[in-house]
């Protein structure tokens, strides 16, 4: 689901006024121009925004024509949720998977720019591992100094829950018990939710908050909410949430995804988890087959990053 492309605008030159110590730039991603109603925590009530929006993952560039001040947001990609595993050789017979790290926020408001090309990365999001492959987390963001980073994956069996922008919702090990979540980065994300049971995940951390920790009670580890950001238009969105940790057994509920993307994960053994589904969003943790088995069932995607850079013209 992205960003709708009906108000973008491609104007070939400066137009009116613009507000002295803005920075411009003529094109660059997807344009937005909205007058704002003063709904923003940093915005200007009857204030014109330009905001440019870039959502192809990997390499961009942005050209700015004036020098000045800029406002950016970096949204970091999702991290993947854990892989679900069933052990027929020991008593453990289930273990979940923890829910995925949302990507990392940065929100930099009066940022100084120069004439000329500014580099921008966009971060791709985090796919399923059974291992520790840092492919199961999201990828960074970044404009020129400014870095968000990846949503950590969520725990699987004996691979601990990873750090991240937003830390990935721990899960049981084997051999040591019980694994905490992940860990946030301060001003980026939250931690992800711990957990007691090897049939239930903690819930991803959230760019606005922790995930929910799994127990032995079957208590929903939902993933945690993302963050609300006003920037593009007067609507606002969330952005980021975690990924909901899966429960293999109990009756708590389909675990939900943190607003903001985060993916819902299932509830018994024989349901494939959900991916999240918005810009920085964590994926839901996986279950796995019958008991019994020695099967592994994967958790699902993370979701890519987003920049957004705008300016003042009016």
């Amino acid at each position: 689901m992205g960003i709708s492309r009906s108000r973008g605008i491609y104007p070939t030159g400066y137009f009116g006024p613009l507000y002295g110590t803005a920075a411009y730039a003529k094109q660059g991603g997807e344009i937005f121009q909205y007058v704002s109603d003063g709904s923003g925590p940093n915005d200007v009530a009857g204030a014109t925004y330009r905001t440019h929006v870039f959502d192809n993952t990997g390499y961009n560039t942005i050209y700015f024509d004036k020098p000045g001040y800029v406002d950016v947001i970096l949204i970091a990609g999702g991290g993947a949720g854990g892989s679900g595993t069933a052990h027929s050789n020991n008593h453990y017979t289930y273990i979940a998977g923890g829910g995925g790290g949302g990507g990392g926020i940065v929100e930099y408001y009066g940022y100084q720019v120069n004439v000329g090309a500014y580099p921008i990365y966009v971060g791709k999001h985090g796919t399923p591992q059974t291992g520790s492959s840092l492919a199961g987390d999201g990828e960074y963001s970044t404009f020129d100094g400014l870095k968000a980073f990846g949503g950590g994956m969520g725990g699987v069996n004996n691979v601990p829950a990873r750090n991240g922008g937003s830390g990935g919702g721990g899960t049981y090990n084997s051999g040591r018990g019980s694994v905490d979540g992940g860990n946030g980065i301060t001003n980026q994300g939250f931690a992800g939710g711990n957990n007691d049971s090897s049939h239930t995940g903690g819930g991803g951390g959230g760019a606005g908050g922790v995930g929910v920790s799994g127990n032995s009670n079957n208590s929903r580890p939902d993933g945690g909410p993302g963050r609300f950001i006003t920037f593009y238009s007067n609507t606002g969105q969330y952005y980021s949430g975690g990924g909901a940790g899966a429960i293999s057994s109990g009756g708590a509920g389909t675990p939900q995804g943190g607003i903001g993307g985060g993916a819902d994960a299932p509830t018994g053994v024989s349901y494939s988890p959900s991916s999240a589904n918005y810009y920085g969003g964590g994926g839901g943790g996986g279950t796995t087959y019958t008991r019994g088995t020695n099967a592994t069932r994967s958790g699902g995607n993370g979701y890519q990053g987003l920049v957004m850079i705008r300016y003042r013209i009016y």
